[in-house]
């Protein structure tokens, strides 16, 4: 047993016994599909939701986000806080300009305001889910039954994402689990601190493999290659833009740069920022969830009076809330490569051999045939092996 793994095991038994009580678990009233992992942060959770919210607009389908919004205002006796980009948000004024998600317009029904202004009271993950997905609502609560009956209440919905639900007292339709081959047991050869053991991915309907630039081999490991059953998603960089105005920005034309990124993982940002031609001079550490404090302000500033400073997008909320957007600190952000191959292993476990299709004598609904046949034949519930 390694170190993290000794320090963890009462952890893994805590959830254990949370488990036994899972029959008794709320069931949502729509299809449910939760996005989670084993570890405590860094493994592209909120990302990959966004991405599966995103294909399921493509699809025709109208998915609703659950997130109880870590460090959000909202508590359990709290009502739940309701997000979804404002209507006229998403033009983008140039070819040189795109509308940067923490720049975007959120409403909660009666009041407009920019992403980043939202974040003090929903949470940075939330404000970002809700800005980075157009026309997605997403509901924050720390109970996800009580944030789906608030979602219910204003739109109609297919199904439902939770994000970073794989430890949430609700049963659930599908659960992907993600893992970093060079950080996470049963694959990499030290693994770190874990929510759960290892053992614990016999209940997931998919483990998806999360790689990124660098990592030698693709995702084979040191110990083993990853099961053949196993899906696989690459992290690869996305658009560098301005934090004060989205405006697009050429890494070649850049010298040096600093990184503060406030993630599970600095290292992985490093990579993504070099792949994506940046010359990283060092970086700059910060907390994650929340805005960068006064200390790394002041070496930022220092910092950037010879050197760019480059945060991530999830930061960039952050960063926007605690100083004034600044046309010096640029913004990285972030693509997933595989994302249509899990979207069809989701829609596979939902439905079947049946292809997700709307009824054309009832527009904004799953077919209610497969809906209907969803429940008995999805039985999985946390504590219980899934067939995906």
């Amino acid at each position: 047993m390694n170190l993290w793994a000794g320090i963890s095991w009462p952890l893994w038994a805590a959830q254990r016994v949370r488990r036994r009580g899972a029959t008794a678990w709320a069931r949502l009233p729509l299809p449910c599909v939760s996005v989670g992992n084993l570890a405590f942060g860094g493994r592209a959770k909120t990302p990959l939701t966004a991405a599966l919210a995103q294909c399921a607009l493509q699809q025709g389908l109208r998915p609703g986000i659950l997130t109880r919004g870590y460090r959000s205002t909202r508590t359990a006796d709290s009502a739940p806080l309701v997000l979804t980009t404002a209507s006229g948000s998403g033009q983008a004024p140039s070819e040189s300009w795109v509308e940067a998600s923490w720049l975007r317009l959120l409403s909660d029904g009666c009041d407009s305001r920019e992403a980043w202004r939202w974040s003090r009271s929903s949470g940075d993950e939330a404000a970002w889910l809700a800005a980075a997905c157009p026309g997605v609502p997403v509901a924050v609560h720390p109970r996800r039954e009580v944030g789906a009956a608030a979602l219910l209440e204003r739109y109609e919905l297919d199904f439902f994402l939770l994000d970073d639900g794989f430890q949430t007292a609700v049963q659930r339709d599908v659960d992907l689990v993600l893992v970093d081959p060079e950080r996470d047991a049963p694959l990499a050869s030290r693994p770190g601190l874990l929510r759960e053991g290892p053992g614990a991915l016999a209940r997931a309907d998919h483990v998806v493999l999360v790689g990124c630039p660098g990592l030698d081999g693709g995702l084979v490991t040191s110990r083993s290659s990853p099961p053949p059953h196993w899906l696989r998603v690459e992290r690869r960089p996305g658009s560098l833009l301005r934090l004060d105005s989205g405006a697009v920005v050429d890494p070649t034309e850049l010298g040096p740069v600093w990184l503060a990124a406030g993630v599970g993982r600095p290292a992985t940002v490093h990579r993504l920022a070099e792949e994506a031609g940046l010359s990283v001079s060092g970086r700059i550490l910060t907390r994650d969830h929340r805005a960068p404090s006064a200390l790394s302000r002041l070496i930022a500033r220092a910092k950037g009076a010879s050197r760019t400073i480059v945060v991530t997008e999830k930061d960039a909320v952050g960063w926007a809330r605690a100083v004034p957007p600044s046309p010096d600190t640029l913004v990285l952000g972030q693509r997933l490569d595989g994302v249509d191959t899990i979207w069809r292993a989701v829609g596979a476990s939902l439905l079947g051999p049946v292809d997700f299709a709307r009824r054309s004598d009832k527009p904004g609904r799953v077919d209610a045939v497969c809906s209907s046949a969803l429940r008995p034949s999805m039985p999985q519930q946390d504590g219980v092996p899934g067939h995906g």
